[in-house]
């Protein structure tokens, strides 16, 4: 998609360092829409590529990147045995799936063995074949199982078990009144993935399958339910999990889990278990004990399809693209062949990948400025938690810890994933090597299970344009991709680099005392650091955030305060704390001064037009609705321009005044971190 040569290492850096003065829109003023003061003009140049449910600053590095992947893979590599072998792995995976003319031979055959034992299935082995389709095949039917990290002693990684099996994006998709076209559409999708399959009675399959769906979600935790870490941490024995789901021997699914016989004492192999949501699984018990056998074969079916739908000839991508990437996203075409390929090599071999993407297109020499912006703005949070008003010296002192203790990760890992297991398992055969994909994830899923934490392992491959705050390790992470333009830039001045870089450290260091994560302490363990009357105080101030958020209005739809309020308390610190930190590197009276002047704007204009450009996009009116019912963050515009209302110093960068509507009386704003 992108016109960047990737042979001029000049072009990409270039190509985001359009003047702010040629984005911006004379037509749309500061302090009326500052995103679109900001970003009109690129808006009206940049439409939607047809591949894509929206295009912006992210997608826009991705679609780079991803190109770059591309060309290693299908370029010659030297270099030394290992990344010899990396390669190799990469481009055996990448080969067989653009064996276009084998895959559409197949159709669904390479399903048929799976299907034959559904159709023999029997009451008393329903249990052990949801753990085959668990282990061998990554279809989460019924419930997840899957490691995590003990919230209350973050040492430790034990078993979990998650409400899963619906196939619309979120549970509300079963009831909200306004996704009833969506729900009937689906129900014609499933109809006709039944008829490819050759499955009878495909329309009154597709209903039963949508009513035991439906069923499921009734008891599922909504999105802003499940960001609650108290609500879900239920620490439970194997006996328990009889209790609330009668409907599978776990003992028997945990030994076809774990690869263990049934001699094996399976409680001391498994350990603890977290049942992060409740209600499903006692409601799954429910549903097992009245739902008739034919039901569940029906159901299984399609998961396996549904799982696989991507992976299978034409008719059934198509199929599948044209429901939920067209009618729930309002995507127009599907992704070519190479770029699906490269999205499961990211997905089974993402860290084989990044070594090479490391040595070809990381040189290292961004981590040292990386790394002085992470310090200075380590600085600025404990500048700002030395002063907070609101809170007392007892809960100050467990801030600063918590603050001191924050580990970095920055690049890429020090020590890489093992893919020795692949070693001589790469197939010509696009479908085997799926499942040995499948297979291999989930060995190494099962391994970390009642073991010691990994608190070196990343969670993101390096060629991956993003970056997280893990609570569980109090660690923020960004890998090597996002220290590119327009978040960063070793050549841009310091404004412009704060404004993006800058501020998405901050925010991830934010997420450390949102209203998740500061729930967690210095260590990584769930445990309250907070007087009652602190943790009063910043709950106050929460619900500002949230109030705020549900002003906010998506094509007739309100923003759920509560589901985005942990993202939008990120963007409001980080965005304070890293201005706090480039006012005290660059001086406050340079940051205003028109000496320091470029293309028209002072340092202080320049950083909140680098924020709003990171967040400049064109979107899909589809996507746009289903992101309000499913993601925790805001839309663009409104993580651009929420922040910069609750900002004194935006108001006076750009003479805002109280009848402008970018303003925000005094009273009215959020100030937390």
């Amino acid at each position: 998609m992108s016109s960047i040569d990737l042979n001029d290492p000049g072009a990409f850096a270039k190509a985001f360092k359009t003047p702010f003065s040629e984005n911006c829109d004379d037509a749309c003023c500061a302090n009326i829409d500052f995103y679109k003061f900001a970003n009109g003009n690129w808006m009206k140049n940049n439409p939607i590529p047809e591949i894509y449910p929206a295009w912006g600053s992210f997608l826009m590095l991705r679609d780079v990147n991803e190109e770059r992947c591309k060309n290693i893979i299908t370029s010659e590599w030297e270099g030394n045995s290992h990344t010899t072998k990396m390669h190799a792995l990469t481009k055996g995976y990448y080969d067989a799936f653009m064996r276009e003319s084998v895959i559409e031979s197949k159709g669904a055959s390479v399903l048929d063995s799976i299907m034959v034992e559904v159709d023999g299935l029997t009451d008393e082995g329903v249990t052990d074949f949801v753990a085959k389709l668990h282990k061998q095949h990554g279809v989460s039917v019924l419930f997840s199982y899957g490691d995590t990290i003990d919230k209350k002693n973050s040492n430790m990684t034990i078993a979990g078990i998650y409400q899963a099996g619906i196939s619309l994006p979120d549970r509300d998709y079963y009831f909200d009144e306004d996704k009833k076209e969506k729900c009937d559409l689906y129900k014609v999708h499933v109809k006709k993935m039944l008829e490819l399959l050759k499955v009878e009675n495909a329309e009154e399959n597709s209903g039963v399958i949508f009513d035991f769906e439906k069923s499921m979600a009734e008891k599922f935790m909504t999105k802003t339910e499940l960001r609650d870490p108290e609500k879900t941490y239920n620490i439970v024995t194997i006996e328990q999990l009889t209790e609330y789901c009668p409907g599978i021997s776990w003992n028997d699914y945990l030994r076809k889990i774990h690869s263990v016989s049934s001699s094996t004492d399976i409680s001391s192999t498994v350990g603890l278990i977290n049942l992060a949501t409740v209600s499903a699984l006692q409601n799954l018990g429910v549903l097992l004990s009245s739902t008739p056998l034919s039901t569940l074969k029906t159901y299984f079916k399609w998961k396996i399809l549904h799982a696989h739908a991507s992976q299978l000839s034409s008719a059934f991508v198509d199929e599948n693209f044209d429901f939920y990437s067209k009618s729930l996203a309002g995507t127009k075409v599907l992704k070519p062949r190479w770029k699906r390929a490269m999205s499961g090599v990211e997905g089974y071999l993402g860290e084989a990948l990044g070594q090479l993407y490391v040595e070809r297109h990381f040189s290292g020499d961004s981590k040292p400025m990386a790394l002085s912006i992470v310090e200075s703005v380590r600085d600025a949070l404990k500048e700002r938690l030395n002063e907070v008003e609101w809170m007392s010296d007892k809960t100050r002192a467990a801030a600063m810890e918590k603050m001191a203790g924050f580990r970095v990760q920055i690049g890429f890992p020090d020590e890489w994933i093992d893919y020795s297991f692949w070693e001589g398992k790469i197939s010509d055969d696009h479908f085997t090597n799926v499942l040995t994909g499948l297979e291999f994830d989930h060995s190494r899923e099962i391994a970390r299970i009642n073991k010691p934490t990994d608190k070196n392992r990343w969670y993101m491959t390096p060629q991956m344009v993003n970056a997280y705050y893990h609570p569980s390790m109090n660690l923020i992470c960004f890998p090597a991709a996002i220290l590119q333009p327009p978040f960063f830039d070793a050549e841009a001045d310091l404004a412009v680099n704060y404004g993006g870089m800058g501020a998405v450290v901050g925010h991830e260091m934010t997420h450390g005392f949102d209203d998740k994560g500061s729930k967690y302490d210095a260590k990584g363990n769930m445990e309250n650091w907070w007087t009652e009357e602190d943790r009063k105080a910043f709950e106050n101030r929460v619900e500002v955030m949230e109030n705020q958020a549900e002003k906010f209005e998506v094509l007739g739809q309100k923003l759920k305060g509560k589901l985005t309020a942990g993202e939008n308390l990120a963007d409001l610190g980080g965005l304070k704390l890293s201005l706090r930190a480039l006012k005290k590197r660059m001086g406050e009276e340079n940051m205003k001064s028109e000496e320091s002047k470029i293309d028209g704007f002072t340092p202080m204009q320049r950083f909140f037009l680098s924020w709003a450009t990171v967040w400049r996009q064109n979107i899909t009116d589809e996507r746009a609705k289903q992101l309000v019912t499913i993601d925790p963050h805001g839309p663009n515009d409104f993580r651009a321009n929420g922040p910069l209302s609750n900002m004194p110093e935006f108001h006076e960068a750009f003479d805002v005044k109280p009848e402008d509507p970018m303003y925000k009386p005094v009273e009215e704003r959020v100030d937390v971190w």
